[in-house]
Parts: structure tokens; sequence; C-alpha cells
């Protein structure tokens, strides 16, 4: 009886420790499951605080981009502006040209009036 007890305690000792060495791969299986996940999500992290980093670059690069575009578009109405200016006052000093124009035809043909009086008179 001994002997039977001696065996059933020594075949419960070898299936614990087969347990704790079954138990003891899954341990090790598992460390080295969180290792390889504690790894991706440093590496997630740092691609996230890039992604992050790089999309505030490119909203500063619109924000600058938008300014410089209003700043564009005031330069532009501001030189359309000094363009219809200019024009108008193309056009005024075209018809200030025209008249004085007319106005010269006019000194001119009374001039030759005059000069062929004064020729008539003297030839005369």
């Amino acid at each position: 009886m001994m002997n039977n007890e001696y065996e059933n305690i020594k075949s419960k000792v070898l299936d614990y420790e087969e347990q704790v060495e079954v138990e003891s791969k899954f341990s090790v299986l598992y460390r080295t499951q969180m290792n390889e996940l504690k790894d991706e999500i440093n590496e997630l992290s740092d691609k996230l605080r890039q992604a992050i980093n790089e999309q505030k670059n490119l909203e500063d690069e619109r924000d600058n981009l938008s300014k410089q575009l209003e700043i564009s578009n005031v330069k532009l109405k501001t030189e359309s502006l000094n363009l219809n200016l200019l024009q108008e006052q193309c056009a005024e000093l075209d018809k200030e040209k025209n008249i004085m124009i007319i106005e010269v035809e006019a000194l001119h043909t009374d001039f030759n009036g005059r000069l062929a009086l004064l020729d008539s008179e003297i030839n005369t």
C-alpha cells in the first residue's frame, strides 16, 4: 500500500511538474507576445506623433497660404482700382487732347484766314 501511495504521489508530482512546465511555456509565450505588443504600441505611438506633427505643419502651411492669398487679393483689388482710375484719367486726357486738337485746328484755320486776308491787303 505504501508503494501504491508512493506511485500515486509520484504520478501527481509528475503531473504537477508537467503542468508547471506547460504554464511556464505559456508564461514565456505571453511575455513574448506582451513585449511584441508593447513594441507595436510604441511604434504606432511614434507614427501617431509624426502624423500629428505633419498635420500641424500642414495646417500651419495652409493658414500661411490663406493669409498670402488674402494679401494677394487685397493687392489685386488695389491694382484693379488703380487701373480703373488710370483708365478714367486716360479717357479724360484723351477728351482734352481731342478738344485741344479741335481748338488748334480752329486757330490754324483762323490764322490761315487772317494770313490770307493780310496777303490780299498787302497785294492790293
